[in-house]
């Protein structure tokens, strides 16, 4: 993971430092963006729930996720500015797991993949700190996002060793939304399209620390994804 944001840091100082002209800066700059990544989860729980932690993460898997973001940003000064909005993210994970049945002589009568998502609304609390001002711009950001959950399901896909198959959408039950609270890191460039529009690219991290579902076993999400979006300023 260093190695990664090292390169991507490397690539992008390189392509920053050939832009010679002087980026426009403004004190106040609204965006949009979208954000791919690779998204999965950490357990946290009492070491009497060891086995149960340990049998979910041997079958449980990575997705790819998402999310889309409005973006505020503030300059406080040339250099820095405080980044905030609000976003909607896809979080989860998948698993495939056997089909058995006590009435088949067989012990699998065929396969079901399960694909776990979770949808949650945000507010990001950022600080970006750019340490080259040309028209493009080289940055390093570090903040807090907070999640709260308000919508789950799952998508089911059932294949039968006889070829029959079902598909279906499981929705999920809400009387145990909670919120998360995330650490997140990211280098990035920002590139002048035209005097107030900028287009950004900001590979991302993002891991959970805090759940405050009441439950013994606590979700903690991470992610690692790429951030694109436009920014449009003014003065």
């Amino acid at each position: 993971m260093k190695r990664y944001f090292l390169i991507v840091a490397g690539i992008l100082f390189t392509f920053s430092s050939q832009a010679q002209d002087i980026f426009q800066n403004h004190k106040f700059r609204i965006g949009l963006s979208v954000t791919p990544f690779y998204s999965y989860r950490n357990i946290k729980a009492p070491d009497s729930f060891q086995s149960v932690v340990d049998e979910v993460n041997s079958i449980d898997k990575a997705k790819i996720g998402y999310s889309t973001s409005l973006n505020l940003l503030f300059a406080i000064q040339k250099r820095i500015t405080v980044e905030t909005g609000v976003w909607f993210m896809d979080r989860g994970y998948k698993n495939r797991v056997s089909i058995t049945t006590v009435n088949s002589p067989s012990p699998s009568i065929g396969t079901a993949k399960y694909r776990y998502h979770y949808n949650y609304v945000g507010i990001p609390l950022k600080v970006n700190l750019y340490l080259v001002n040309r028209k493009v711009r080289l940055f390093v950001s570090g903040g807090i996002n907070s999640s709260m959950l308000v919508a789950s399901f799952q998508n089911v896909n059932l294949q039968y060793d006889d070829g029959r198959s079902v598909k279906e959408r499981v929705k999920g039950n809400l009387d145990n939304t909670y919120l998360i609270l995330s650490a997140v890191a990211g280098v990035g460039l920002d590139i002048q399209l035209v005097k107030r529009l900028s287009l950004r690219f900001e590979p991302m991290f993002s891991y959970g620390f805090y759940n405050s579902q009441d439950s013994n076993i606590h979700y903690l999400p991470y992610e690692i994804g790429g951030t694109i979006g436009l920014h449009l300023g003014f003065k």
